[in-house]
């Protein structure tokens, strides 16, 4: 193995430098290799393998190669972008809801599960408006909003804001209680007795005839 390695490193060297090689048998028998004329070598004949110059590329190739593997990334990328289906299950379609702070809590159901490896987020529109910036949920709380009916559509971007999946939309109707009707329930389900005084089952706060 030592012989064989010696030999094609003197074979190169012949191709760089057109040495000459001799081949001999020691008293061991073993094959040696040398540039010096040795008693009893022989010349070993070993072709020159023609040099090899590099052509030139044009600068517009590199471009154009560049430009091509952007567009393989950019199709891979979107080869792994699964196909999303987005359905706003909270709230529901047609539903009237109470709440009298306007805090409104939207849940949207993904399938797949969102790829955020992949930098994909999901975008609320309310009336058809931007709600906020996107982000990697798809839980969200739509805070203090009016009274009447509301159109709700999620879907789901790219990184470069590209829309890859959109839900249906949905419509909901918020109900608020006003200050009046809210001052009339308390009255309504206030305790009767006097003012600051507990009312206590059993016991009778209105105060005893003289």
């Amino acid at each position: 193995m030592k012989s064989a390695i010696s030999l094609i490193f003197l074979m190169c060297s012949c191709v760089y430098a057109e040495t000459a090689i001799y081949r001999s048998v020691d008293e061991t028998g073993a094959v040696l290799f040398s540039d010096q004329q040795l008693p009893g070598a022989e010349r070993v004949i070993v072709e020159v393998i023609p040099g090899y110059s590099p052509v030139p590329v044009p600068r517009d190739l590199f471009d154009a190669t560049d430009e091509t593997s952007d567009q393989f990334d950019d199709q891979l990328i979107t080869d792994l972008s699964p196909d999303y289906i987005l359905s706003i299950v909270n709230p529901v379609d047609d539903e009237s809801v109470w709440i009298n702070d306007g805090n409104v809590e939207v849940n949207v159901l993904i399938q797949p599960e969102l790829q955020q490896q992949l930098g994909h987020m999901v975008q609320l529109t309310l009336n058809g408006r931007l709600v906020g910036a996107p982000v990697p949920t798809n839980n969200f709380v739509l805070q203090h909003l009016d009274r009447g009916s509301h159109e709700l559509m999620a879907t789901v971007i790219d990184e470069q804001g590209d829309v890859i999946a959109s839900s249906e939309t949905i419509v909901f109707h918020l109900h608020r209680a006003t200050v009046q009707q809210q001052q009339q329930n308390q009255q309504q389900f206030a305790p009767q007795g006097i003012t600051g005084f507990p009312t206590v089952p059993g016991f009778n706060a209105q105060p005893a005839a003289p």
